[in-house]
């Protein structure tokens, strides 16, 4: 039986934080990034980011998970 190898990870997605060095190679990434404190551009910027991180590191999935705040 395999046993599962899931980790949820809460940091901050700034460039130079520490993504690069906790998503490996054939990781699945569900992104469930929700701020309400940043402005559209800074958003957009912060989730591309993470998107080259995953590129970078030849994930096997990427998932992004949207929300509306009301």
């Amino acid at each position: 039986m395999k046993t599962s190898s899931n980790k949820s990870i809460v940091g901050k997605l700034d460039r130079g934080g520490e993504w690069e060095t906790l998503i490996t190679q054939g990781s699945v990434v569900v992104n469930l990034i929700y701020s309400n404190r940043f402005d559209l551009t800074e958003a957009l910027e912060q989730t591309n980011y993470l998107i080259e991180v995953c590129k970078k590191k030849k994930i096997s999935r990427f998932i992004h998970c949207s929300s509306v705040s009301v």
